[in-house]
């Protein structure tokens, strides 16, 4: 794979978690918060790693990396629970 293809797969990743969720400060404690486009941008990251490289699993290796699962994944879990499609996505992300 070449360093553009890699490089462009990263930014796609990187569009994907944005619109899973992120951290909200609010007065002087952090909260996770999901995005408008969660659902999608699940959807998304599940489809780049379906099509993931067993040769060079870039995706795998990213969203290692990036720490995704304890950034993003477990929170949402926790926080969303309630919400079983939002969990039933995020789980056969995390699997």
């Amino acid at each position: 794979m070449s360093k553009e293809e890699e490089a462009r797969i990263q930014n796609e990743l990187l569009f994907s978690i944005q619109g899973v969720g992120s951290i909200h400060e609010i007065g002087e404690k952090k909260v996770w918060a999901k995005n408008e486009h969660c659902q999608e941008s699940i959807k998304e990251l599940i489809k780049h790693i379906k099509n993931d490289s067993p040769v060079n699993p870039i995706v795998k290796l990213t969203l290692g990396r990036w720490n995704f699962v304890g950034e993003h994944l477990i929170p949402l879990l926790t926080l969303h629970k309630q919400d079983k499609k939002l969990a039933f996505l995020a789980l056969m992300l995390a699997v």
